[in-house]
């Protein structure tokens, strides 16, 4: 099963996105997040990427609109009547690559669509983020429950633990599996 994880830091540990991206990968690795010993004793999962199936996750809870139920907008209406519905297959996003691709534009996203990344390897430059009180609602109106490390602190906590002090840290999506 793959899980959305985060990992927040200071701000003054990395200069840039890649350097944030690459902190929380070595510090999970330091950690042994998928090892024995380290803050995470017996390990949390069997491997984690940066990114991955939530690459863009971030961005996404930001935009004007929300994607997915956009895009599911967009593909109905090439589709006959009958063949309509909430599930969106990899041909239907394959034929609509284009049109998906200027919608995530026109709400906002930039980089690849959500439907264009690849999720197994994916880690874009808006995989990690500098924490704002948008970013903070944004993430508590969407992912409450979901666990972050806070990488200075050596704790876990959640979404909904975000306060105030926590704006101008990075955060830094974590796709793990167990």
């Amino acid at each position: 099963m793959h899980s959305l994880y985060f990992v927040i830091f200071d701000k003054a540990s990395a200069d840039s996105s890649k350097e944030a991206r690459d902190h929380a990968e070595s510090t999970l690795q330091t950690e042994n997040f998928v090892g024995r010993e380290g803050y995470f004793g017996g390990g949390k999962g069997d491997w984690f990427v940066v990114g991955g199936r939530w690459s863009g996750h971030l961005q996404s809870i930001l935009l004007k609109k929300d994607f997915y139920k956009e895009a599911e907008k967009l593909i109905n209406e090439s589709k006959p009547k009958d063949k309509q519905g909430n599930f969106i297959s990899t041909e239907d996003t394959k034929n609509n690559a284009e049109a998906l691709q200027k919608l995530w534009v026109s709400i906002g996203g930039k980089n690849d669509n959500l439907y264009a990344r690849d999720n197994y390897h994916a880690n874009y430059d808006d995989d990690a983020m500098i924490i704002t009180d948008k970013l903070i609602n944004a993430l508590k109106k969407t992912n409450k429950s979901v666990e972050i490390f806070d990488a200075d602190e050596y704790n876990e906590k959640t979404v909904a633990d975000l306060d105030k002090d926590d704006i101008g840290k990075w955060i830094v999506v974590i796709d793990y599996h167990m």
